[in-house]
């Protein structure tokens, strides 16, 4: 890299990181992913297990614990906070953005790196996601990191296959068996395309060590996890989120086939139209021989995830680094017909993400959290009331409880689990606190008054203090 490319990454880096981090402690911690990661990370620090991840003080095998382990270090080392859950996302989509302009500089040029890192970095699900402690950044970190040590492995027959799948491995350690089968599918089907499967016999032993490092860093953790916990370990995290996601609809997240399509029209924005130029473009038999490899990748992200019965937004993440480049390539050309007009415009798109971060952190959100997400505020209220030896519970949440109550409040909330055994709480002599909604408790608040000393309630959130 020469002295102005450097330059670039700098400051790429210090806008990226002014965008990410603005504010980015503020809001309340999001239910429910959000909550949970942020729980268990938590957890690990309570229980001192840094293997088995529990929430509400219970083991937990819905995700794999490379995101955790990262923020339960930040919590040790720093403040158990917002910011320091979430610092790892911003890092880890600082990342993604730095490792495609590397793949953008190396399939096209300079510019069409840069202009997709900006791209990339500014589009608005990715921002979103980058302030937020979801798993979906750092797994489309690592796969955007296998790909680009592939694609330099392939076309400069250098030895980094091995780091190929090291990023693979800590993909599937992030979010599981899909962190190699994405990047692992779209390698086969380009090289298949390419006539160029025999690739892999030609580069054996790369690929045995490949294989070797995968498993050294992806498999310890899965077998030990599986020694201790048997099927129980297996039913949960393949059962319901691994396969359950696409063969079940997982908790009410349903959607037609096009559902992504309309999530990366609105979550590419303000490049949406540079991405359909791009797809466009990059179709042409003229420019195939270098958009290949990218439209190979995202049409197999888009087929896994819209063949799933199961479609959440943020799934499709690992689909925007290519895209980002396709569409850089699309406005790379057309920056040489527009000649100086190309600057004011990328400098102006690039600034809606900004604006839309700063309206975002200081309007929406702090609306929003005493409205929808009023966890944090509920649980600093009745924290004057709750003691050491009280016992809090939840009772008849639509779904589960609010895992950033655990958060808040820092002590596990007992499940109440039907009307009669409400009535043997309220009835008994230790003090508690129950938290249950405004329908539920709607229902059975005249029966309840006589046993409750006082009542909060925000947003839908109600928090009994019994007598």
């Amino acid at each position: 890299m020469d002295r102005k490319q450097i330059i670039f990454l700098v400051l790429l880096i210090a806008f990226l990181g002014g965008l990410f981090l603005y504010k980015i402690a503020e809001p309340a911690l999001f239910e429910e992913d959000e909550a949970k990661i942020t729980e268990e990370a938590r957890e690990i620090l309570v229980t001192g297990d840094w293997l088995t991840l529990h929430l509400n003080l219970e083991p937990w095998f819905h995700k794999p614990p490379l995101y955790m382990w990262c923020t339960a270090v930040t919590f040790k080392l720093f403040a158990m906070n917002e910011f320091t859950a979430r610092v790892w996302s911003a890092i880890f989509a600082i990342g993604a953005c730095v490792a495609t302009f590397f793949l953008g500089r190396m399939i096209f040029e300079f510019a069409v790196g840069g202009f997709s890192a900006i791209m990339l970095g500014t589009s608005l699900l990715f921002v979103c996601l980058s302030r937020a402690a979801f798993v979906d950044t750092p797994l489309t970190f690592f796969i955007t990191l296998s790909m680009l040590f592939f694609l330099k492995a392939y076309e400069e027959k250098s030895f980094l296959l091995p780091l190929s799948a090291l990023s693979m491995a800590l993909a599937v350690m992030s979010k599981g068996p899909i962190g190699v089968i994405l990047p692992g599918i779209s390698i086969f089907v380009y090289l298949m395309f390419k006539k160029e499967l025999g690739y892999v016999v030609r580069n054996i032993w790369q690929v045995v060590l490949s294989l070797f490092v995968f498993l050294l860093v992806a498999t310890p953790w899965w077998i030990a996890e599986y020694l201790m916990w048997g099927k129980t370990f297996i039913g949960d995290l393949f059962g319901d989120y691994m396969v359950g996601i696409y063969t079940s609809t997982f908790q009410r997240h349903a959607g037609p086939f096009y559902f992504y399509v309309i999530v990366i029209l609105l979550g590419m924005l303000p490049w949406s139209i540079n991405v359909i130029a791009g797809i466009v473009n990059g179709a042409k038999k003229e420019n195939l021989d270098k958009t290949l490899f990218l439209l190979v990748w995202a049409a197999v992200v888009f087929v896994i995830f819209s063949t799933a019965k199961t479609k959440v937004p943020g799934y499709i993440l690992p689909i925007f680094p290519p895209l980002s480049i396709l569409a850089a390539m699309s406005f790379d050309s057309w920056k040489t017909r527009a000649g100086r007009m190309a600057l004011p415009v990328l400098t102006a798109l690039m600034l809606v993400s900004v604006v839309f971060v700063i309206i975002a952190s200081e309007f929406i959100l702090p609306k929003f959290e005493e409205q929808y997400n009023p966890s944090r505020i509920v649980a600093n209220e009745i924290k004057k009331d709750v003691k050491d030896w009280d016992t809090v519970k939840y009772y008849d949440y639509k779904t589960w409880f609010r895992a950033s109550l655990v958060f808040y409040l820092e002590r596990q909330v007992v499940h109440i689990k039907n009307a009669k055994e409400l009535g043997k709480v309220l009835a008994g002599k230790d003090e508690a606190v129950i938290f249950t909604d405004t329908r539920a408790y709607e229902k059975i608040k005249k029966e309840i008054a006589p046993y409750v000393k006082d009542v909060k309630t925000k947003g839908e959130i109600v928090a009994l203090i019994k007598r």
